[in-house]
């Protein structure tokens, strides 16, 4: 199962037609234990501001995933 998770994460992410591709640093992790690491400081990210009203990048995708009954848990730093 974590080698699927692993593997819909990376294409779903990292697509040339996602949206989240130009942010995702990296996917990594064991088993079920994901983790996305995202950048906002690369060339293509800085070429496509994104606006969070003044919020952290964390916690709004933690609240989105709430939304949809995805528990995560957001860390900024």
């Amino acid at each position: 199962q974590g080698d699927y998770l692993h593997e819909l994460l990376t294409n779903r992410l990292l697509s040339p037609n996602s949206i989240a591709s130009p942010y995702v640093f990296d996917v990594r992790g064991a088993g079920l234990l994901r983790a996305v690491e995202f950048d906002f400081e690369t060339s293509s990210a800085l070429e496509k501001k994104v606006d969070l009203k003044g919020k952290a990048f964390a916690m709004v995708v933690q609240a989105k995933c709430m939304e949809k009954g995805l528990i995560i848990m957001g860390m900024t730093g």
